[in-house]
């Protein structure tokens, strides 16, 4: 999709990755008229990433608040599978931290002083999960696109002055 130039945006957003389309989509559900670049374009690889309960509640009450309640859906393992087996996930069982310290090698010992397992859920249906980035950005990028929000992608800032307005 190519703009004339001259188009004016309350908010240009650079990066449709998770963070980018789901800020894109709160802002326009708030009222403001948003764009969205990407550099590259989806699904592109990406590392994967996992939630924790307190993002689960964080998705939960985006959905609510800004009227997106698709989004619930991914809050848990178990409802996304139901609503969205076709996107890539994987169940969450636990994560784990361990200590260390820059310049030395790992260790530990039969106390595992330097670890810490945090178990993640007590049901498959309750679990977090693992996101396969790619499929899940993609189809964040799909739902930009529904809501009519101006995005390009393969657009990069070349550059940006600032004379009152920002001039990309």
């Amino acid at each position: 999709m190519h703009k004339k130039s001259g188009d004016h945006y309350d908010f240009l957003i650079a990066g449709a990755g998770f963070a980018g389309s789901l800020t894109a989509l709160i802002l326009q559900k708030s009222g403001f008229k948003v764009g969205l670049l990407e550099k590259g374009q989806h699904p592109r690889f990406t590392i994967g990433e996992s939630s924790t309960p307190v993002a689960d509640m964080i998705l939960r009450e985006l959905s609510s608040k800004y009227n997106l309640p698709w989004l619930y859906n991914f809050s848990r393992y178990g409802t996304w599978q139901q609503s969205h087996p076709e996107i890539v996930c994987g169940i969450k069982r636990g994560f784990s931290f361990f200590k260390h310290y820059p310049g030395e090698y790992f260790t530990t010992d039969g106390d595992h002083k330097n670890e810490l397992l945090v178990a993640a859920s007590s049901s498959d249906i309750e679990s977090d999960t693992n996101w396969l980035r790619a499929d899940f950005d993609a189809f964040l990028v799909s739902k930009v696109k529904e809501s009519g929000i101006d995005y390009f992608d393969l657009t990069e800032i070349m550059t940006a002055t600032r004379n009152g307005q920002w001039e990309l």
